[in-house]
């Protein structure tokens, strides 16, 4: 028995109407606020704007988060995004900008006067020579929600990673030793650099 063909066509907009009312009602991820908004220009002349280089961004109330873009505010481009428990360093350049909450922001210049003092360092992202001696490192896994990857990585950049790293170790409850190099960063997520008390 066929169907009339306006009955398929009445069939057909109640389907297209239903699917269209079950995309319109899914749950839209609330856009994230910023605390602070710097844009990176060769010539920062006022407030809101710095200078293209290496910055690291030190986690004050709880998890850090950035994010990294370019082009303008309405059509952003991602570069980079993190979230981070201490610490975290970017490369900006020219014409981007850096979004952060809960976090200060350090200059390459003003993080080297403290010189380099290894401590237990977890979830972020580190610089080789700057955070931690270069040499052997433990790192170690720490306590994570079940199903949370274990994580470090090794990059040769900060700015976009989406290259991928130069080395990389998923780890279950254990730990690895590593030979990590000046200028190299590292990548801890639900891991732990290990400095055995002196």
């Amino acid at each position: 028995m066929r169907k009339h063909p306006l009955m398929r066509i009445l069939s057909l907009i109640v389907l297209l109407s239903l699917m269209a009312t079950v995309v319109a009602c899914q749950a839209k991820p609330k856009p994230v606020s910023f605390d602070r908004v710097l844009t990176i220009s060769e010539n920062p002349s006022e407030e809101g704007e710095i200078a293209p280089g290496l910055y690291c961004l030190v986690a004050t109330e709880g998890v850090g988060l950035f994010n990294l873009t370019e082009g303008p505010i309405n059509r952003e481009i991602p570069i980079r995004s993190q979230s981070f428990s201490t610490r975290a360093w970017v490369e900006v350049r020219d014409g981007e900008t850096l979004k952060f909450n809960n976090s200060g922001i350090e200059t390459y210049e003003q993080r080297q006067q403290y010189g380099c003092f290894p401590s237990r360092l977890r979830n972020g992202f580190f610089l080789v020579g700057m955070d931690v001696f270069p040499g052997m490192i433990t790192i170690r896994t720490l306590d994570a929600e079940e199903g949370e990857t274990k994580l470090f990585e090794i990059y040769h950049d900060a700015h976009d990673l989406s290259l991928g790293p130069v080395e990389r170790h998923v780890l279950e409850d254990s730990w690895i030793d590593v030979e990590v190099k000046e200028g190299e960063f590292l990548h801890l997520q639900n891991t732990e650099i290990y400095v055995p008390p002196s």
